[in-house]
């Protein structure tokens, strides 16, 4: 199966565009959400939702699911691992979020191996910590700008190293 996200053709306004922005943040560090609330803040992103893994569910607190447009996600995650979640949702297998979801990695493993696994998942992003506020604003503008092209049978044969169960 192949979606083809659709993009709207007016430029592009970022106080109205991060109005429109719906964060899911997926990461363990109370340090490390809080820093990133507050950059997320500074850039005009008010609606910030915290989540975390379960197994194989995906809680996101205090929101509707459906109304998340973008996930920052740590790598490594307590109850599951970050490139298994997105291998996941790029198969359509967490059925409240949307398979083309902009997806960005904020992780200080900067090992090769893990950002070439989240490329072949199309993860729309890979930033590195300490995150500044410029790379996590270019990073959200060029996630919500590429479609994401949703093909299945080829996340299907991605691995997922380090221990995470890899979904067939």
């Amino acid at each position: 199966m192949v979606m083809i996200a659709r993009l709207e053709t007016r430029s592009w306004n970022p106080l109205a565009a991060a109005s429109k922005v719906h964060v899911l943040l997926l990461d363990e560090s109370q340090g490390s959400r809080a820093e990133t609330r507050r950059i997320l803040s500074q850039g005009g992103i008010t609606k910030i939702s915290e989540g975390s893994v379960n197994g194989r569910h995906l809680i996101a607190r205090d929101c509707d699911p459906s109304s998340i447009n973008v996930i920052l996600s740590e790598m490594d995650l307590r109850g599951g691992w970050g490139l298994d979640l997105l291998k996941r949702i790029r198969m359509g297998q967490i059925g409240t979020i949307r398979p083309d979801i902009c997806f960005i990695f904020m992780t200080s493993a900067t090992e090769s191996p893990l950002v070439v696994t989240a490329a072949h998942l199309d993860a729309n992003g890979y930033l590195s910590k300490p995150i500044s506020a410029d790379k996590l604003r270019m990073a959200i503008l060029r996630g919500q700008s590429r479609p994401c092209l949703v093909d299945i049978a080829k996340y299907r044969d991605v691995p997922i190293g380090m221990g995470a169960p890899v979904i067939h």
